[in-house]
Protein backbone atom coordinates (compact mmCIF):
# COMPACT_ATOMS: atom_id res chain seq x y z
CA UNK A 1 0.00 0.00 0.00
CA UNK A 2 1.04 3.74 -1.15
CA UNK A 3 -0.04 6.72 0.80
CA UNK A 4 0.87 9.99 -0.10
CA UNK A 5 -0.82 13.42 1.27
CA UNK A 6 -0.89 17.22 0.48
CA UNK A 7 -2.92 20.26 1.16
CA UNK A 8 -4.73 22.75 -1.70
CA UNK A 9 -6.19 25.87 -1.90
CA UNK A 10 -9.29 24.81 -2.92
CA UNK A 11 -12.64 24.05 -1.56
CA UNK A 12 -13.51 20.53 -1.05
CA UNK A 13 -15.95 20.33 -4.01
CA UNK A 14 -13.48 21.53 -6.15
CA UNK A 15 -10.62 19.18 -4.58
CA UNK A 16 -12.94 16.22 -5.35
CA UNK A 17 -13.51 17.52 -8.74
CA UNK A 18 -9.77 17.68 -9.42
CA UNK A 19 -8.90 14.59 -8.03
CA UNK A 20 -12.09 12.89 -10.65
CA UNK A 21 -9.90 14.52 -13.55
CA UNK A 22 -6.37 13.42 -12.21
CA UNK A 23 -7.48 9.53 -11.57
CA UNK A 24 -9.08 10.00 -15.01
CA UNK A 25 -6.44 10.99 -16.94
CA UNK A 26 -4.10 8.67 -14.93
CA UNK A 27 -6.36 5.77 -16.52
CA UNK A 28 -8.76 5.18 -13.52
CA UNK A 29 -11.86 4.02 -14.18
CA UNK A 30 -13.94 6.52 -11.28
CA UNK A 31 -16.31 6.12 -8.39
CA UNK A 32 -17.62 8.34 -6.62
CA UNK A 33 -18.15 7.35 -2.68
CA UNK A 34 -19.18 10.06 -0.60
CA UNK A 35 -18.97 14.39 -0.27
CA UNK A 36 -15.35 13.76 0.47
CA UNK A 37 -14.75 10.36 -0.72
CA UNK A 38 -13.47 9.03 -4.18
CA UNK A 39 -12.58 5.25 -5.91
CA UNK A 40 -10.14 4.55 -8.75
CA UNK A 41 -9.32 1.00 -10.19
CA UNK A 42 -6.93 0.78 -12.86
CA UNK A 43 -5.99 -3.38 -13.30
CA UNK A 44 -4.42 -4.27 -9.86
CA UNK A 45 -4.42 -0.94 -8.64
CA UNK A 46 -7.15 0.57 -6.39
CA UNK A 47 -6.76 4.41 -5.01
CA UNK A 48 -9.16 6.23 -2.68
CA UNK A 49 -8.92 9.77 -2.94
CA UNK A 50 -10.11 11.59 0.36
CA UNK A 51 -10.43 15.75 0.78
CA UNK A 52 -10.82 17.18 4.39
CA UNK A 53 -11.64 20.48 4.93
CA UNK A 54 -8.94 22.47 6.77
CA UNK A 55 -9.07 25.62 8.26
CA UNK A 56 -7.90 29.12 6.11
CA UNK A 57 -10.17 27.91 3.02
CA UNK A 58 -7.20 25.07 2.18
CA UNK A 59 -8.22 21.08 1.99
CA UNK A 60 -6.29 18.26 3.20
CA UNK A 61 -5.93 15.65 0.47
CA UNK A 62 -4.96 11.75 1.41
CA UNK A 63 -4.12 9.67 -1.61
CA UNK A 64 -4.05 5.82 -0.30
CA UNK A 65 -3.21 3.25 -3.48
CA UNK A 66 -3.06 -0.55 -3.03
CA UNK A 67 -2.18 -3.32 -5.56
CA UNK A 68 -2.63 -6.64 -6.34
CA UNK A 69 -0.33 -9.28 -7.04
CA UNK A 70 1.63 -9.05 -9.01
CA UNK A 71 2.42 -5.57 -8.48
CA UNK A 72 4.50 -4.85 -5.60
CA UNK A 73 4.57 -2.31 -2.86
CA UNK A 74 7.09 -0.06 -4.69
CA UNK A 75 4.33 -0.09 -7.92
CA UNK A 76 1.54 1.03 -5.27
CA UNK A 77 4.08 3.93 -3.46
CA UNK A 78 4.87 4.70 -7.12
CA UNK A 79 0.84 5.18 -7.97
CA UNK A 80 0.45 7.29 -4.99
CA UNK A 81 3.36 9.95 -5.55
CA UNK A 82 2.29 10.26 -9.13
CA UNK A 83 -1.15 10.59 -8.53
CA UNK A 84 0.12 13.41 -5.75
CA UNK A 85 1.81 14.79 -8.09
CA UNK A 86 -0.70 15.50 -10.54
CA UNK A 87 -2.86 16.72 -8.11
CA UNK A 88 0.05 19.44 -7.30
CA UNK A 89 0.07 20.39 -11.09
CA UNK A 90 -3.22 20.76 -11.95
CA UNK A 91 -3.67 23.11 -8.95
CA UNK A 92 -1.05 25.17 -10.59
CA UNK A 93 -1.78 24.88 -14.10
CA UNK A 94 -5.43 24.50 -14.05
CA UNK A 95 -6.66 26.62 -11.36
CA UNK A 96 -6.85 30.08 -12.89
CA UNK A 97 -7.43 31.52 -9.21
CA UNK A 98 -4.55 29.92 -7.76
CA UNK A 99 -1.25 31.60 -8.59
CA UNK A 100 1.96 30.82 -6.96
CA UNK A 101 3.41 33.55 -4.85
CA UNK A 102 7.35 34.55 -3.47
CA UNK A 103 8.03 37.57 -1.42
CA UNK A 104 11.08 37.03 -3.09
CA UNK A 105 12.03 34.16 -0.78
CA UNK A 106 10.20 31.30 -3.20
CA UNK A 107 11.46 29.12 -6.09
CA UNK A 108 11.37 30.84 -9.58
CA UNK A 109 11.54 29.61 -13.33
CA UNK A 110 14.57 31.51 -14.31
CA UNK A 111 15.09 32.73 -18.25
CA UNK A 112 17.47 29.43 -18.96
CA UNK A 113 14.83 27.35 -17.60
CA UNK A 114 16.28 26.76 -14.09
CA UNK A 115 14.72 26.19 -11.39
CA UNK A 116 16.34 29.42 -8.77
CA UNK A 117 15.48 29.07 -5.07
CA UNK A 118 16.18 32.61 -3.33
CA UNK A 119 16.52 31.31 0.44
CA UNK A 120 15.19 33.93 3.14
CA UNK A 121 19.04 33.70 5.07
CA UNK A 122 20.45 35.22 1.47
CA UNK A 123 21.90 32.28 -0.24
CA UNK A 124 20.42 31.64 -3.83
CA UNK A 125 20.66 28.52 -5.84
CA UNK A 126 20.33 27.43 -9.21
CA UNK A 127 18.74 23.98 -9.80
CA UNK A 128 19.33 22.93 -13.64
CA UNK A 129 17.16 20.55 -15.34
CA UNK A 130 18.68 17.52 -14.27
CA UNK A 131 18.31 18.30 -10.48
CA UNK A 132 21.75 19.32 -9.67
CA UNK A 133 23.20 22.80 -8.17
CA UNK A 134 24.92 24.54 -11.36
CA UNK A 135 25.57 28.02 -9.80
CA UNK A 136 25.33 29.92 -6.29
CA UNK A 137 24.19 33.38 -4.98
CA UNK A 138 23.85 35.69 -2.47
CA UNK A 139 20.80 38.24 -2.59
CA UNK A 140 19.77 41.20 -0.51
CA UNK A 141 17.17 43.71 -1.03
CA UNK A 142 17.65 46.83 -2.31
CA UNK A 143 14.50 48.92 -0.77
CA UNK A 144 11.25 48.54 -1.70
CA UNK A 145 10.35 45.50 -3.93
CA UNK A 146 13.79 45.50 -6.17
CA UNK A 147 16.64 43.23 -5.05
CA UNK A 148 20.30 42.30 -6.19
CA UNK A 149 21.38 38.97 -6.85
CA UNK A 150 24.97 38.62 -7.00
CA UNK A 151 26.21 35.32 -9.01
CA UNK A 152 28.99 33.09 -8.56
CA UNK A 153 29.67 33.07 -11.94
CA UNK A 154 29.95 37.19 -12.26
CA UNK A 155 26.28 38.01 -13.40
CA UNK A 156 24.24 40.34 -10.87
CA UNK A 157 20.93 40.98 -11.55
CA UNK A 158 18.81 44.30 -10.63
CA UNK A 159 15.03 42.41 -10.30
CA UNK A 160 11.75 44.25 -9.15
CA UNK A 161 8.98 41.83 -7.71
CA UNK A 162 5.61 41.95 -8.67
CA UNK A 163 2.89 43.15 -6.51
CA UNK A 164 1.65 40.21 -6.29
CA UNK A 165 4.29 38.02 -5.90
CA UNK A 166 4.02 35.80 -9.23
CA UNK A 167 6.79 37.16 -11.25
CA UNK A 168 10.13 39.75 -11.16
CA UNK A 169 11.26 41.62 -13.85
CA UNK A 170 15.21 43.73 -14.42
CA UNK A 171 18.17 43.37 -15.83
CA UNK A 172 21.61 41.74 -15.49
CA UNK A 173 25.16 43.43 -15.42
CA UNK A 174 25.24 43.24 -19.30
CA UNK A 175 22.13 44.96 -19.80
CA UNK A 176 19.81 41.80 -20.50
CA UNK A 177 16.40 42.13 -19.73
CA UNK A 178 14.86 39.19 -17.51
CA UNK A 179 11.49 37.95 -17.11
CA UNK A 180 11.17 35.40 -14.19
CA UNK A 181 8.27 33.61 -12.93
CA UNK A 182 7.56 31.92 -8.85
CA UNK A 183 7.06 28.80 -9.32
CA UNK A 184 4.86 26.17 -7.52
CA UNK A 185 6.37 24.13 -4.43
Amino acid sequence: MGASTLTVSVPVDGCMHRAARVLERDGYAVSPGTDTILWGNMGPHHAVVICSAAPGGLTHVSIVVSSLPPETIEDAVGQSRRLKDRMEEMGHDRDPDRRPVCTPVGAWTWVNGHTVVIDDNGSVAEINGEGNRSNSAQWVMLGGNRIRIAWNNGYVDTLTLSADGSSMDGTNNEGSSLHVSCRPR
